[in-house]
């Protein structure tokens, strides 16, 4: 099968059978907020998706995010990439640390690392096994 996922304005995700142009499921995936970015794991098994809707409260304690540079914004819940099981609907992991909106997110041709990065430059390289950060850096505006 091919499949193409999207997300919408409204939050929701859907997948699509390419092949045959139906849908094949749809879910709210971020509450009253647009989904800002959503692809599939190389292997079609999971789906990711980052919006603009803040989780409520921290998750577990994050030793490592004091190496983001930005520390004063720690008042506000992290912003997350999801990662779900798209044939249940059901959220599997929460990639939380940023701290603005992610806007884009992709996976090693390995499929070993995922890629964040959000709108105030922040990208963050994730173990894809652990979902724990391997590296935080600031990227500069070279415009």
């Amino acid at each position: 099968m091919y499949f193409s996922t999207t997300g919408n304005l409204r939050g929701e995700l859907a997948i699509w059978d390419i092949k045959h142009r139906q849908l094949v499921t749809s879910w709210m995936a971020h509450k009253r907020t647009a989904v800002t970015c959503v692809n599939f794991s190389n292997d079609t098994k999971h789906v990711y998706s980052c919006g603009q809707d803040a989780k409520v409260g921290f998750p577990t304690p994050m030793p490592w995010l004091s190496v983001f540079s930005y520390t004063t914004r720690l008042s506000l819940p992290p912003l997350q990439v999801i990662v779900w099981d798209w044939r249940t609907s059901t959220k599997l992991a929460l990639l939380s640390g940023h701290h603005s909106p992610v806007v884009c997110q992709d996976m090693s041709l390995d499929g070993s690392k995922i890629v964040s990065g959000d709108k105030d430059g922040i990208v963050i390289i994730w173990n894809a096994e652990t979902q724990r950060p391997v590296q935080v850096s600031a990227v500069e505006d070279s415009i």
